[in-house]
């Protein structure tokens, strides 16, 4: 699927859009597609484009995430939605890194160990009296191929303290990170996420792997080493996704996680709904493939009222 950004596309009143509501974001999506005449379809695999008489194949069946760029991109997106929907006070979270000794690399087993964390860590939270939270865990690969796990917890109160000692022997399969979600992040889904999929370009496994990425993906960030001194750091956007096998869960979720809210009503209606956020992002593209033309516009909106401002320090 080819896309091409154009100038804004007018969106009336009385149009049938989406609007979805995320937490403190809220997302008007209004889509005007045409079927395209100029193919016919044989068979799941073949099709004959007329304006040619040339028989074409559809395009085959990924092999990693990164051969297919547009649902890697809708599966990130869903979960940036469930992450905004589920935090709005980032002091509400704890955010866990559970990585392997070894260079653990089974889909299965990684499934299976964090099960049985889950089952260690809810007795845990009840012999010492407190919350059991809900969870969102992804799963990442890391630049070596090794898998490890994320794990945002979401209180329904202030998180507690949490000994990452006490998280490591709960895990039992090698090391842990333990740590707050630091200050008052505008979006939360999208600062998460990011970490998600950057990888640092000290762990890109090979060369020949930056051919994924252009001079836009590459950016230095700033990070801490173990004594808190402030270091530079070059990572690549969005690379990690190369790294992920084709059609990976890579999220779940636990049941009392909610999900965005998704309604279908007017542009009229959606604004009203919208009131007096603040327009964060805009788009509008043109997606074009081999049976249909679409555009598409998306505009964002985000609003604070359930944040709370960060605390002055005492003098």
């Amino acid at each position: 699927m080819k896309v091409k950004k154009i100038d804004d596309f007018p969106i009336y009143k009385g149009a049938n859009v989406q609007l979805k509501k995320a937490g403190n974001i809220q997302t008007i999506r209004y889509m005007q597609k045409k079927a395209k005449t100029n193919i016919k379809k044989i068979d799941k695999h073949n099709y004959v484009d007329l304006s040619t008489g040339e028989l074409k194949g559809f395009a085959n069946k990924a092999t990693t995430r990164a051969d297919n760029q547009e649902s890697a991109k809708h599966t990130f997106q869903k979960l940036r939605d469930i992450i905004n929907a589920n935090i709005t006070r980032p002091r509400k979270c704890k955010f866990l890194t559970l990585t392997y000794q070894e260079n653990m690399t089974d889909e299965k087993r990684l499934t299976r160990d964090l099960t049985n964390f889950y089952k260690r860590f809810k007795t845990y939270c009840k012999n010492q009296k407190i919350e059991y939270p809900e969870y969102i865990s992804v799963i990442e690969p890391q630049g070596r191929g090794a898998f490890h796990a994320h794990i945002i917890l979401v209180y329904q109160k202030k998180a507690p303290f949490l000994p990452n000692n006490d998280i490591c022997q709960l895990w039992r399969q090698g090391f842990t990170e333990t740590k707050a979600v630091k200050g008052v992040v505008d979006n939360v889904g999208v600062y998460l996420t990011a970490y998600f999929t950057d990888l640092p370009l000290d762990e890109v496994p090979d060369i020949r792997m930056l051919d994924h990425a252009k001079d836009s993906d590459l950016k230095d960030v700033e990070t801490t080493d173990e004594n808190g001194n402030e270091l530079p750091k070059a990572i690549v956007k969005g690379l990690r996704l190369t790294m992920y096998p084709a059609g990976m869960q890579i999220f779940r979720c636990s049941k009392g996680i909610k999900k965005p809210e998704i309604t279908e009503c007017t542009y009229a209606e959606a604004r009203q709904s919208v009131g007096n956020s603040r327009l964060t992002y805009t788009s509008c593209k043109e997606l074009i493939s081999s049976e249909t033309q679409q555009t598409v516009n998306k505009i964002k909106y985000e609003h604070y009222n359930s944040y709370e401002p960060p605390k002055k320090k005492a003098k």
